[in-house]
């Protein structure tokens, strides 16, 4: 099998250039054809016969989409100051903080003062401003039955070609137009609070063991298996299946046929984030260990974290554009290496024993990635003013 690689690598590009070449081929013939017809018409004494009329509109037809095609191509989207742009941006923002904050967890002794902990909640929330288990977990089934029940209402509004635009003026909606609320809801139940959403489903079947008698993980007033644990499992799985489906599969067609929206992303890129931040939220939170000396099982959660985030990393390299403004890739990019860094030295702390060291090279490496980052950037502005 894996002596059949190297052939099929040869195979594949051999059938690329074949392609290429068959369309440069056919785009000349439409061009030398167009360029014949509009001539034998130009030419004639007569009044050309009416096939001869259809072949050349339908050449011109093929010859103007053509370039209309190329001309799109090369036209760069400009990302417009609206409240659709700006709800992705901040969702994006939010997401990658919280992948980040998993290194901070309170079994990696970064501090050791109150404000440790402030972190910590953030962390293990992922809504950090209120920290009730209960709260989220009703929160976060409140958002699952809203947007399955907004699923279909979208739907309509897809197949119409008119998912977040005003049907009168034919613009992007503006408040309070209907579109307007339902294209913002949509982005924020499905994309903005995906992670705080399955984590509060997942954490009910995590169980502190710790002492007797075992209770929730999360909320210490609950017993383990009591008939309250077995309800909360039971309308978490509820909402996993309610929820998890629609946001992995069908929202990256949601955001990619919004009219109001300008951050489009590449769905099968939007697919892995979900599977990646899925898997790293769900590590995070069953293998949360119960003692500050479980030190296997910080190893796994924040090697695992930093792994799949380089994933996404890389991902948005190889899957281009990952964004239709290609220039928002560099940037994205840039928040899921600083992120998987941060994890990294999480491990950092643990090996060392040393929050200092661990501080430092956070910051180091952080202002590293930023420079490099900003320097690619002004080196290829420049490359494109020179242009």
């Amino acid at each position: 099998v894996f002596f059949d690689i190297p052939a099929k690598i040869i195979q594949c590009v051999a059938n690329t250039g074949k392609k290429c070449c068959q369309k440069f081929t056919a785009k000349k013939k439409v061009e030398e054809k167009a360029e014949l017809d509009n001539n034998e018409i130009e030419d004639a004494d007569e009044p050309p016969a009416w096939n001869v009329v259809v072949d050349f509109l339908l050449v011109w037809i093929m010859q103007a989409e053509v370039q209309h095609i190329i001309k799109n191509k090369e036209r760069p989207l400009v990302l417009q100051a609206n409240m659709s742009n700006v709800m992705v941006i901040v969702g994006k923002v939010t997401s990658i903080y919280t992948l980040a904050a998993f290194g901070f967890n309170k079994y990696v002794p970064w501090t050791q003062d109150q404000a440790h902990t402030q972190i910590n909640i953030v962390a293990q929330s992922g809504v950090g401003w209120y920290n009730s288990y209960l709260f989220q977990f009703w929160f976060g089934m409140f958002c699952a039955v809203a947007f399955a029940a907004l699923t279909p209402l979208a739907f309509e509004k897809i197949k119409e070609g008119t998912f977040g635009l005003d049907e009168k003026t034919g613009q992007p909606a503006k408040f309070p137009h209907k579109q307007f609320f339902l294209s913002k809801v949509i982005t924020t139940l499905g994309g903005s609070l995906f992670i705080p959403t399955m984590k509060a489903f997942i954490s009910t079947y995590l169980c502190d063991h710790s002492k007797q008698p075992w209770v929730m993980y999360y909320e210490k007033n609950i017993e383990c298996m009591s008939g309250s644990h077995i309800f909360y499992m039971i309308v978490g799985l509820l909402g996993i299946f309610l929820y998890y489906p629609v946001s992995t599969l069908i929202f990256p067609n949601f955001q990619f046929n919004d009219k109001a929206l300008d951050l489009k992303y590449n769905t099968t890129f939007v697919v892995l984030t979900f599977q990646m931040n899925l898997v790293i939220t769900a590590i995070s939170i069953l293998l949360a260990p119960e003692h500050d000396t479980d030190l296997t099982q910080i190893y796994v959660t924040l090697g695992a974290n930093c792994s799949f985030l380089l994933i996404l990393a890389f991902a948005s390299i190889f899957i281009k554009p990952a964004c239709l403004i290609k220039e928002v890739d560099r940037w994205e990019r840039l928040g899921y290496l600083i992120a998987a860094w941060t994890n990294g030295c999480g491990l950092l702390v643990i090996f060392t024993k040393s929050s200092d060291t661990a501080w430092i090279t956070l910051g180091a490496g952080i202002a590293i990635l930023i420079i490099i980052t900003v320097v690619r950037f002004i080196i290829q502005y420049l490359s494109l003013i020179h242009i």
